[in-house]
């Protein structure tokens, strides 16, 4: 690499350098390069000035189709390139940005296509391009009945206050079992 900066003389990539790369981005290019990319981007957006930001045009990139995103399972390559605008098509999709989430997403709505440790090093570009996509912030737990029964929480009450015994129940007839039918 030093012959290319000190002998040539070839400067250094800036962020408007890298800006430009990334709106190049097509099908065809590998998951790792765009991962590669991203991952610059985010590093050079964090030590970047508000100045350098709006300069560069980076605001620009989630307007354009450059985001990778799976739709189906975790594969090598990527299935589809998404912009990052919000759309009314019914095209959106999500950035797992745990492993957790992407585990529990993934086939069920399109992600972005990169693991949870590599969402977790081009977080300043995502927070910078498109932070409303996170699952993280949208997945919110509120448990609920399916089904016909609704929560009769006079019952709960009733068998929580009976759960130890109901434990020490089980326990003895584990025990009792022979170790062929456990």
């Amino acid at each position: 690499m030093e012959l290319f900066y000190d002998k040539i003389a070839l400067p250094r990539a800036s962020l408007k350098t890298l800006v430009n790369e990334a709106k190049q981005i097509t099908s065809s290019d590998s998951l790792g390069y765009i991962r590669d990319l991203f991952v610059k981007l985010s590093h050079m957006i964090d030590e970047a000035l508000y100045t350098e930001l709006t300069d560069s045009g980076c605001s620009d990139l989630s307007h354009r189709e450059i985001f990778p995103v799976w739709s189906g399972k975790r594969k090598p390559s990527f299935d589809a390139l998404r912009n990052g605008t919000q759309s009314c098509r019914g095209d959106s999709w999500y950035v797992a940005d745990t492993s957790h989430l992407l585990g529990c997403f993934e086939g069920h709505c399109p992600v972005l296509a990169f693991e949870a440790l590599d969402i977790r090093e081009m977080r300043h570009f995502i927070d910078y391009t498109f932070k409303h996509r996170r699952l993280s912030n949208l997945a919110i737990k509120v448990p609920m009945v399916e089904g016909k029964e609704k929560f009769d929480e006079g019952y709960t009450i009733f068998m929580r206050r009976r759960a130890k015994y109901v434990a020490r129940c089980v326990l003895n007839s584990v025990q009792t079992l022979n170790p062929v039918q456990r």
